[in-house]
């Protein structure tokens, strides 16, 4: 069978995939391929500037033929700095999107903060207060550093896989813990996408359900149904009435 775990920047690549901009529904990782094939286009502007330059003025250059370089060297600077900061600005919605996914328990992940104390799972409610490092695999903040982080999407582990129960044990904290509406507060500019959804379609946004529905799992749902509704909102960062059709979708399938 194969594994489950991915590393943090697998992780990162598979959000990236369904992700899309709030602004005009455009993938975020086709956004990114644009931006750099902008960047490819400024390279060859600046290329065959740099080669008429040496071809029109091999025998020496004013001070006028010089400023004018000059200016076409600045704004070519500009351009490509300009188009760095959208992918950059793109990329760091994606990482809050990643986060705030963490948060709802829809992936997680498990390092380690010490040699003593070997392999934790990381409880989803950090997530807000750690700085994550995709690319070395750590995660810091107050809680410590924990490092050679291991990840997974919830989805993917199987129902009677040992690492489900670590999971939920370590996500038992108190609603007045939870942080997932603050954090989604962040995603200004990304969202998750399904190519179920209907943006059009009325009542309960079938992307919110389904995001309840997965961070709902990683919980015991006896637990769940025995709390109130407005607590289940607060938990979930949704409403009242998503929680609690989340909550009695995953009761019928257990039934089934």
């Amino acid at each position: 069978m194969a594994s489950f775990w991915k590393t943090p920047n697998q992780i990162y690549k598979a959000i990236l995939a369904r992700a899309q901009r709030l602004e005009d529904g455009v993938p975020a990782q086709d956004a990114i391929a644009g931006y750099l094939e902008q960047i490819k286009f400024e390279d060859a502007a600046w290329e065959l500037s740099e080669r008429s330059r040496r071809i029109l003025h091999d025998k020496g250059e004013t001070e006028e033929v010089r400023a004018h370089y000059a200016g076409e060297r600045a704004a070519y600077d500009g351009n490509v700095a300009a188009i760095m900061a959208r992918i950059a600005d793109t990329e760091a919605a994606v990482r809050r999107l990643m986060i705030s996914q963490a948060v709802d328990g829809i992936w997680f992940a498990a390092g380690h903060r010490s040699p003593e104390k070997g392999q934790e799972i990381i409880p989803a409610h950090y997530w807000p207060f750690l700085t994550l490092d995709v690319e070395n695999g750590t995660a810091k903040g107050e809680q410590g550093e924990y490092r050679a982080l291991r990840c997974a999407f919830l989805r993917d582990v199987p129902a009677d896989h040992p690492m489900r129960a670590r999971v939920v044990e370590a996500n038992q904290v108190s609603v007045g813990m939870a942080t997932g509406r603050a954090s989604r507060s962040e995603i200004s500019t990304v969202v998750d996408r399904s190519p179920a959804v209907n943006p059009r379609q009325r009542g309960t946004k079938p992307l919110t359900l389904e995001r309840v529905k997965e961070a709902m799992r990683a919980h015991d749902l006896s637990k769940l149904d025995a709390m109130k509704q407005d607590a289940l909102g607060d938990m979930f960062g949704a409403s009242r009435n998503t929680c609690v059709k989340a909550l009695r979708q995953l009761l019928s399938e257990l039934q089934q």
